[in-house]
């Protein structure tokens, strides 16, 4: 990002600030000419003084600034309003997500997450539009599973069964593994004999959480006959999860090409509750 640091502060905080902020005040005119320079650097560096020196004063500057041609600009004015203090600013921010696409996911997360539990509701509302891009509804996905909102388990669930993204049926997955209820396994059972892997892969770990006894042969099955070791392996975590330590033993005694993952799983349940009977 050409050297600008999003989180920059100034190294001052508290009366301190609002000293330095009282003695820009008059200046802040003549900075604010610079969201005209051709250069976009510049106009990022201008968003991100007004932005700490005089947000109230310059908001509308700011909110102009997520659509401007540049990127950087746009995820400076972003970023600057990207707070608990600022939160009803959450609505411009995701209505130009789309422009962030290209960006480090995480980091995004981590910018929307800032902003509390008070952006729910805005967050909810781009998550169900089916006119946003698969990629701005992962990233709200992910946003949701951070602030652990159980409300949104059921838009997941609306989503899986009406679009056909399969990062965007991932995150759905991913988020319902930490949100999800049983009155959602009937449409999650549904992706079980997915082709992709990856699919089957959360589904099965989504079982081992809040599935139950008719999901056992099933995780069984996934265990012995999966092609894929990465879903085996979900499998055996799921069933131990489950607490089905008898069938994970009987695998493991037996000659079978999967037995060695069994063993593994019940030495590292062993390992994990010493005290544990298994």
């Amino acid at each position: 990002m050409q050297g600008i640091n999003l989180k920059r502060n100034y190294g001052v905080k508290g009366d301190e600030k609002n000293v330095l902020i009282e003695l820009a005040s008059p200046f802040l005119p003549f900075i604010a000419r610079q969201l005209r320079n051709r250069e976009a650097e510049k106009r990022a560096e201008t968003i991100h003084s007004l932005a700490i020196l005089g947000f109230s004063d310059y908001i509308h500057e700011i909110i102009s600034a997520l659509d401007d041609p540049s990127p950087l600009v746009a995820m400076v004015a972003a970023r600057s309003m990207a707070n608990k203090q600022n939160s009803q600013y959450a609505g411009v921010i995701l209505s130009r997500l789309h422009r962030f696409e290209n960006w480090n996911r995480p980091f995004l997360v981590s910018m929307l997450t800032s902003m509390g539990a008070e952006i729910l509701p805005e967050l909810k509302k781009f998550f169900a539009d089916n006119k946003q891009s698969a990629t701005v509804r992962i990233i709200i996905a992910e946003t949701l599973k951070e602030i652990n909102d159980f409300t949104s388990a059921d838009i997941a669930v609306r989503i899986m069964q009406k679009e056909t993204d399969r990062e965007l049926i991932a995150a759905c997955l991913r988020l319902l593994s930490n949100i999800g209820t049983p009155e959602h396994l009937p449409v999650i059972r549904k992706l079980f004999d997915s082709p992709d892997f990856i699919i089957r892969a959360y589904v099965i770990q989504i079982l081992g959480r809040i599935g139950g006894h008719e999901d056992v042969e099933l995780l069984k099955n996934a265990l012995l006959d999966e092609s894929s070791t990465w879903v085996a392996i979900r499998a055996a975590g799921a069933l131990a999860d489950l607490n089905e330590f008898d069938t994970l033993r009987e695998i493991s005694e037996s000659d079978h090409s999967q037995a060695h993952l069994a063993k593994q799983i019940l030495m590292e349940e062993r390992y994990k509750n010493k005290s544990r009977k298994i």
